[in-house]
């Protein structure tokens, strides 16, 4: 898979991801820490077009929270089969484990 911008979006990543979202419909860095770049320009239009020449049948969008603690969580969603309460739960949950490891 061509990955130009050295996101680490590499072959295992994008397939666990979409095992992930057809069972949840999001992801958070928790679940795959590669999802930490969707901050950075560009990785959300290299993410979508990794997962569509995989087979992806759908559009994730950028998810994100600061704590205070552990700072900023990221995480996708595709919002046409994701639930954003229950992505924003992941996010929460996983900035109270980051803020624990500090």
């Amino acid at each position: 898979m061509e990955n130009k911008l050295n996101f680490d979006f590499n072959e295992d990543f994008i397939n666990g991801l979409i095992k992930k979202l057809h069972a949840d419909g999001y992801a958070t860095e928790g679940d795959f820490v590669q999802l930490y770049s969707v901050q950075y320009d560009g990785a959300m239009d290299l993410l979508n077009r990794l997962l569509s020449n995989a087979g992806y049948d759908g559009e994730v969008s950028s998810i994100g929270k600061f704590y205070q603690c552990a700072g900023a969580i990221y995480g996708v969603i595709d919002l046409k089969t994701g639930n954003y309460d229950d992505a924003y739960q992941a996010l929460e949950d996983e900035g109270k484990r980051q803020a624990q490891e500090i």
